[in-house]
């Protein structure tokens, strides 16, 4: 098996250098096809961190940044994993390997309990649910034990751009909050709730990271989150004859039972996240029994006034137990670079490689999230690494692990930022570039993510878009520290990003996001209009952060 994979490996990495030319004008489909359709495919089993696949991929990435001649900026030592050799490729003159290693602890449940207590007449009965099919944990956090009351916070948003605050009517210190899961008015795109707050929080990438932050300065204990009623279970749509198993419980009150996810952190890093657990269809349903109205009277409502009105439920409470289980493990982000003629700067350009690996025997393969955007990345450090010539500034080409983890490759690498020895002045990310949200009707449409107080880039993004052959319809957006991907952490840091994202799906995070259905002319102009803003930057560094 091991040898057959590095055959295939060995074999597909020929064909962009038979195919390459020196120079060439413009990157072309065949430059990423090949790497875009063997990432997806079964042989990485869903690319999960700290999984084989996971590993392997890391092995194919740093073996074709080898084969490139990309300069190794991982780290100076190799390390063993434990369950498969991470690759330490020969380097002649330098002991450097493209591995950036670092440890992860990563967390399961040994002990998950949670049971609502119901009181009628004075008198009350106590439900214990069932782990995995009437809830599930699904944000780390450390051992616990509560007994509170629930509040409901509608969607658990709080913004004051967007004058939209879940937390404004209520009080919920030390208590259980419950929130509807996604974006105000996402059942009804028609609606003022998702023209006004919805539309915005998507396109930012606003998560669920960014709701427990929210709960947890609100004084919140724990969180339970709900489905939306109104939207149709994506379990429930076909493929082929059989059903998606999305990465979800909530399909009409039963789980796909041999899903099992784990969450990860950094070694020391504290139980700093809130617990959160998903509850299914019908105890949902239960508990509302309990609120001022029913959960699906509530969301009409909201749609029409894009107002939240959050309130207590009565006569109940919710009781958990949690008790972790925990282990280490060694992941790796890949750094290939080529040296500029002044090394004292550096455009990074970067994308995830890791997926959310198998559940029982579905494989989640990823084309588009994110192996699209690891090609693109492989075909600009192709591009580039046969250029005459030396950039101006240096290019760092990253793949990151644990982004579906928390953005925790990324956020490694800025930590460490000093130890790169150059100033970073641009971060690019690329993050599901192949494919179109169903509303993309043409297929002619991105999503650009920059940086509020970077208004001259986002110019000169619209600029170069008007001038290639056939212009994207922009949708250019102010991106954050508190983003969905990995431009988050350099946004944090204070480096100007411009990220890439083609738009969401019916096939994400499911196990039909499959490299059939990429859309590569698109994801070929995407690639190749990312290549001219990195050759407009290595010309006008000084423009790159100008407001």
């Amino acid at each position: 098996m091991k040898r057959n994979f590095l055959v295939l490996a060995f074999l597909i990495g020929l064909i962009p250098s038979l195919l390459g030319q020196t120079n060439q004008v413009e990157i072309k489909v065949r430059d990423f096809e090949g790497h875009l359709a063997f990432l997806s495919s079964g042989w990485f089993e869903g690319r999960e961190t700290g999984e084989n696949g996971g590993y392997m991929a890391a092995d194919y990435i740093a073996s074709q940044m080898n084969r490139m001649g990309l300069q190794p900026i991982g780290d100076r030592v190799a390390f063993q994993s434990g369950q498969t050799g991470l690759l330490k490729v020969p380097l002649v003159g330098s002991d450097q390997v493209y591995n950036q290693f670092f440890p992860l602890e990563r967390y399961g449940a040994g002990v998950a309990s949670l049971g609502l207590e119901l009181t009628n007449g004075g008198q009350s009965i106590r439900y214990l649910l069932k782990d995995s099919t009437d809830f599930r944990f699904v944000l780390r956090s450390g051992s616990f034990e509560l007994d509170a009351s629930p509040v409901f916070v509608g969607y658990g948003v709080a913004s004051e751009e967007l004058g939209y605050n879940d937390y404004n009517s209520v009080d919920v210190k030390g208590k259980v909050v419950v929130l509807i899961r996604g974006f105000p008015g996402q059942d009804d795109v028609n609606s003022l709730a998702w023209k006004k707050v919805g539309s915005v929080l998507e396109r930012k990438g606003f998560s669920n990271e960014e709701k427990a932050q929210i709960a947890l300065k609100n004084g919140a204990s724990m969180v339970i989150e709900v489905r939306n009623p109104l939207i149709k279970s994506s379990s429930q749509m076909p493929l082929t004859g059989t059903a998606i198993k999305p990465l979800s419980i909530y399909a009409d009150g039963v789980s796909d039972e041999q899903y099992s996810d784990l969450e990860f952190c950094f070694p020391n890093s504290g139980d700093s996240e809130i617990p959160w657990a998903k509850l299914n269809r019908y105890w949902a349903s239960r508990l509302f029994r309990q609120g001022e109205t029913s959960l699906e009277d509530w969301i009409l409502q909201n749609d029409k006034s894009a107002r939240s009105s959050s309130f207590v439920f009565n006569d109940i409470r919710i009781f958990s137990k949690y008790e972790v289980r925990k282990s280490n493990i060694l992941v790796s982000n890949l750094l290939g670079m080529i040296k500029g003629e002044d090394t004292t700067k550096t455009i990074v350009i970067g994308a995830h490689y890791d997926h959310l690996g198998k559940r029982g025997e579905d494989i989640y393969y990823g084309s588009d999230d994110n192996a699209s955007g690891t090609a693109g990345v492989l075909s600009l450090a192709e591009y580039w690494s046969k250029r005459d010539v030396k950039p101006k500034y240096n290019l760092l080409f990253a793949a990151w692990t644990g982004e579906e983890k928390g953005k925790l490759g990324s956020k490694w690498f800025v930590k460490e930022l000093k130890s790169l020895r150059s100033e970073i002045i641009l971060y690019m990310n690329f993050d599901m570039i192949s494919r179109s949200s169903p509303f993309d009707v043409d297929c002619d449409s991105i999503s650009v993510g920059i940086p509020q107080n970077c208004t001259n880039l986002k110019t000169q993004v619209g600029r170069l878009n008007a001038q290639i052959a056939t212009p994207f319809k922009l949708d250019q957006w102010n991106s954050g520290a508190h983003g969905g991907s990995d431009y988050a952490p350099f946004i944090g840091a204070g480096v100007p990003a411009v990220a890439f994202f083609s738009g969401f799906h019916a096939d994400y995070h499911t196990p039909a996001d499959r490299f059939y259905k990429a859309d590569l002319t698109k994801m070929n102009r995407i690639v190749n209009l990312a290549n001219q803003i990195i050759i407009w930057a290595l010309e006008n560094q000084k423009e790159i952060g100008k407001p």
